[in-house]
């Protein structure tokens, strides 16, 4: 089933250069005794997204490039090349204002990195077409592979691996809490204050939050840790889904049902998340039509439906429908938006089920479209006409 959802949807780094032979174990490295990264490093070594140098250090004092740090994110969440998500998202990330025409995702391509080890492994075309990299930020055409990463870009990367870019994107209402904030240009102000919420960027001693210092080593590793923690947060695999759909046929009114395991699931603070990719996949299997998916890396979002239809993918008390423009939430009548955004689980999308703090009655109950049975610890979902608009 996973290997079959991955299929369907999208879903060590070494840091110095793509191509040295030998790589320190974790247990060997000799310049992180009483370093204060030391356990994230070697926590990251142990599970095998970032390495130790030939000659067995890590210099965890030493810079970090944007190249590099571009590969650590990808390796860290399991983006990498030729796998099944990487092929995915070359194939269908697509570049729309409008979501009724599926134009193919081709931005202009970046005037110095044909040579460059991030474009001959793989990893760009993966960054780009995930989004972790959007060619438009970059001025002249050129990505500057080598040029140190700072502060404020990786919070930009970090918020777009975490599935953030939709709050990212707003206004910020209140002010960072930071003595250096009105230095800070003010299109990276959220981004920066989404990942400081989230806990994977902080401040300095001082009070300042240095947007434009480059990151060290033990800095970027500490923080793509952090990520990760934040991500996975909650991960529960005993909670079973039921999954109420209208097989071929069939009708609304009498659904059909089936229980699986086989959908991730993730309950962050009193929200039951599911992961979208899973949910897909089983009902790929359940209904007659195909389902087809797309996904748009600036916006990040989720465009799915049938051969025959786009219709809203409902889930939760509200839903996001591909015929509403972009960020509009209506709520009434088809069109709904979440009651919580969706989150992001290494490249998977997580749409929010159920929120234990909401009070269900028979009336509203229908409108959740869900239920949660506590004594199988199993969650109900209607699933029917799929069609997702993800912002």
């Amino acid at each position: 089933m996973k290997r079959k959802l991955i299929s369907l949807l999208l879903t060590a780094v070494l840091l110095c250069t793509a191509s040295v032979p030998a790589l320190a174990a974790p247990g060997n490295i000799s310049d992180l005794e009483g370093h204060w990264a030391q356990d994230s490093i070697e926590q990251a070594i142990s599970d095998g997204w970032v390495d130790g140098y030939p000659d067995g250090t890590f210099r965890p004092e030493g810079t970090i490039t944007r190249a590099e740090f571009v590969k650590m994110v990808l390796d860290a969440i399991h983006l990498t090349p030729n796998s099944d998500m990487a092929v995915w998202l070359t194939e269908n990330s697509v570049s729309v204002k409008d979501p009724l025409t599926l134009k193919k995702y081709s931005p202009a391509p970046f005037s110095d990195m044909d040579t460059n080890w991030l474009t001959t492994q793989g990893w760009l075309d993966i960054a780009v077409n995930f989004g972790l990299v959007v060619p438009s930020d970059y001025n002249d055409k050129m990505f500057q592979p080598s040029k140190k990463i700072t502060r404020y870009e990786i919070a930009v990367m970090v918020d777009r691996a975490m599935g953030k870019v939709y709050p990212a994107s707003q206004p910020l209402t209140e002010e960072l809490p930071f003595s250096d904030a009105d230095q800070i240009p003010e299109w990276v102000r959220a981004y920066i204050n989404e990942a400081v919420q989230a806990g994977v960027l902080t401040g300095y001693p001082d009070g300042t939050f240095g947007h434009s210092k480059s990151a060290t080593r033990a800095e970027a590793v500490v923080m793509v840790q952090r990520m990760l923690d934040y991500t996975r947060e909650g991960i529960d695999p005993d909670i079973n889904l039921t999954i109420h759909y209208s097989p071929p046929g069939g009708s609304w009114e009498s659904p059909a049902e089936v229980t699986t395991q086989d959908v991730r699931m993730q309950l962050v603070g009193q929200v039951l998340y599911a992961s979208l990719p899973d949910i897909l996949a089983v009902q790929d299997e359940l209904m007659a039509e195909g389902v087809y998916t797309h996904w748009h890396p600036i916006w990040q979002q989720l465009f799915v439906g049938t051969d025959w239809n786009r219709s809203e993918y409902r889930a939760g008390s509200k839903c996001y429908n591909p015929y509403a423009s972009i960020y509009s939430e209506v709520d009434s009548g088809s069109y709904y938006a979440f009651r919580e955004l969706p989150r992001m689980l290494d490249s998977e999308l997580m749409i929010p089920i159920y929120d234990f703090s909401f009070e269900y009655t028979t009336e509203n109950r229908e409108l959740w479209d869900g239920y949660w049975d506590n004594s199988t610890r199993t969650v109900t979902l209607y699933v029917f006409n799929p069609g997702f608009h993800y912002s």
